[in-house]
């Protein structure tokens, strides 16, 4: 009978739903405060915790069924961050005397700059990198700093434009900035759509070796020290 039939599945889809409801409440529980949590990074270690705390049918049968994925965070990061540093990039000008900043194509860099528009697939490759080196060093962006002393087009493309066109800076540097967006205020008197505070030095100042394949950390007032990075054969 078709009625009976499609009553069994209903009743079995309303079971599941129960089930995966029932298992899912830890996971929401540590979601929603996981701000508050900082010792339970995974849920894993939230399973641990509970049996041990409240040891119910519930937490007995979690060990059981997680590996099964039944249910689980959405996404990739199940907790964004709630700050946003970036990390902005300068080459230095001899000839003006100045620190001249790399925009990247995506990223915050100019206040007045509006967030772009990213069409779905596409992950910018430096912008993109650069967002997990903002939370943690990362010893690769040394690299960028040596691909820009020396000059290289294929680093040079993923920014929105040379600052350098005739010649490579003699000096770069990484400094780390915290962005907020501006309030309407702000916006309406001086069109910025970012506010900014300079955080600290994301790295040391460097300037390319005499051999030019060696990063040399530029030291005012001292004579460069040895190459604290280097690499003869690597590409950005």
């Amino acid at each position: 009978d078709y009625s009976l039939s499609g009553l069994i599945l209903t009743l079995l889809a309303l079971l599941h739903l129960a089930i995966v409801s029932y298992l899912s409440l830890p996971i929401l529980w540590k979601f929603f405060n996981a701000h508050n949590d900082e010792n339970s990074r995974t849920i894993e270690k939230f399973i641990q915790q509970s049996r041990l705390r409240h040891p119910n049918g519930r937490e007995k049968a979690l060990p059981y069924v997680h590996n099964l994925s039944i249910a689980n965070y959405y996404g990739v990061f199940a907790v964004m961050t709630t700050s946003r540093n970036e990390i902005i990039i300068e080459g230095y000008d001899e000839g003006l005397d100045k620190w001249i900043p790399y925009e990247l194509k995506y990223k915050p860099g100019r206040l007045d700059r509006a967030p772009p528009f990213i069409w779905p697939g596409h992950l910018p490759r430096l912008d993109w990198f650069l967002w997990f080196a903002s939370l943690r060093y990362a010893t690769w962006t040394r690299m960028v700093s040596l691909r820009l002393l020396q000059g290289s087009k294929q680093i040079q493309d993923v920014f929105e434009s040379n600052p350098f066109p005739d010649s490579p800076p003699t000096l770069v540097r990484m400094t780390l900035y915290s962005y907020t967006f501006a309030t309407p205020g702000t916006k309406a008197r001086t069109g910025n759509w970012w506010d900014r505070v300079e955080l600290r030095p994301y790295d040391k100042t460097f300037r390319l070796a005499p051999n030019g394949t060696q990063l040399l950390v530029d030291r005012p007032g001292y004579s460069p020290r040895r190459r604290s990075f280097s690499s003869s054969s690597d590409s950005y």
